[in-house]
């Protein structure tokens, strides 16, 4: 690879053969695509299935661990990574959709994280009891700003429930 001089490829043939990142990964199935994307999700959740569609028609279903999208070769492409059927958990997904560019044959990497969230409503004031207005909060799994009357409504990450303040 010129990016960082590692060994890094893809074999397209009846299954796809990636490797990289001293990794290696395999679909068995034929998935008629150029290049791929692997996936690393790391999950708070276990046994969750997210799915990964690739904004020029193809897509997969990923589970926690390393995964293998499809994805179009010779044009910029976006796979955007929601979760699998209706139901969907207190979760935020990050990053939300990953960017591409490949030649045939290229191998790009990505890495999601599936936070577990809850949501938080809560209301900042300051030393005399007036509401702060328009004070960003800030946490790991999301980001909002306090309204006039100093009230604000977010997702929490479980894993590290903790609040920023900048004003």
């Amino acid at each position: 690879s010129s990016y960082n001089k590692k060994l890094s490829g893809n074999l397209n043939l009846d299954s796809n053969l990636v490797v990289g990142g001293n990794h290696v990964a395999m679909s068995s199935d034929y998935l008629g695509s150029d290049a791929s994307m692997i996936v690393d999700v790391d999950s708070d959740i276990d046994g969750i299935e997210l799915r990964a569609d690739d904004l020029n028609g193809s897509g997969a279903i990923l589970r926690p661990g390393r995964n293998v999208v499809p994805v179009s070769a010779y044009k910029s492409g976006v796979v955007q990574f929601d979760f699998q059927g209706t139901d969907a958990p207190a979760a935020a997904i990050q990053p939300a959709r990953a960017p591409y560019h490949l030649n045939k044959g290229g191998v790009a990497y990505q890495q999601v994280h599936l936070m577990k969230t809850t949501t938080v409503f809560g209301r900042l004031l300051d030393g005399r009891g007036q509401p702060l207005r328009g004070v960003h909060v800030l946490n790991h799994a999301s980001r909002g700003v306090t309204e006039a009357d100093g009230f604000f409504s977010m997702e929490l990450s479980t894993k590290t429930p903790t609040l920023e303040v900048v004003r």
